[in-house]
């Protein structure tokens, strides 16, 4: 999958050097996320749209804490904004809660704010991932937790009664024409159709 101008941002959380990293840069088609935890993030687990099929990622950590939540995104429409948590001192992941254009999930884990982090990408499709690292001794939870962040790569504007901006930082590109009384139309990736806004 190709990825072009990605800021990685993190990983928020204790890394050592029993830790092993993981990496799913430009993954950002997301349906589905598989969260195990208690009194923290024990393991977390995406599927993904590739080419209109879904795909699991690898395990990352053990699906072994006393709870875990499926979080079912209503996929083109619902994708990632922002996730935020916090850890304590020279330990793992503590909790964790993730963010779309829709809702809040979480949060996950056991919120202890000792040391919060907050990555927030606005309400655009600009989530390009996620990055982290796993205790691979003896508790094989997820130790931190990053981000990837798609910056644009494209914008058009045309003269006249019309401006025209075609972005291509989205996982679904988006068309969108703003004419001089502010009314806009824009192709909507969830219908297929035309909305005025």
């Amino acid at each position: 999958m190709a990825c072009y101008n990605i800021i990685k941002v993190g990983a928020a959380g204790s890394i050592s050097c029993q830790d092993e990293c993981w990496d799913e840069k430009c993954h950002c088609e997301l349906s589905e996320i598989y969260i195990s935890h208690g009194d923290g993030i024990q393991s977390i687990q995406f599927q993904y749209v590739v080419n209109g099929n879904l795909e699991m990622s690898d395990l990352h950590g053990e699906c072994k804490g006393p709870k875990f939540n499926l979080i079912r995104l209503n996929y083109p429409c619902e994708f990632v904004t922002g996730i935020s948590g916090d850890c304590l001192p020279n330990q793992k992941l503590s909790s964790l809660k993730i963010t779309t254009n829709k809702r809040s999930y979480g949060p996950f884990g056991r919120p202890t704010f000792a040391h919060q982090f907050d990555f927030q990408f606005g309400n655009s499709r600009q989530f390009g991932g996620f990055y982290g690292y796993c205790d691979k001794t003896t508790n094989k939870r997820v130790t931190a937790l990053g981000v990837y962040f798609k910056v644009a790569t494209k914008l058009e504007v045309t003269t006249g009664d019309c401006i025209s901006v075609v972005t291509t930082r989205d996982c679904i590109p988006v068309e969108r024409s703003c004419r001089e009384d502010d009314s806009c139309t824009c192709n909507d990736p969830c219908t297929g159709r035309r909305r005025r806004n």
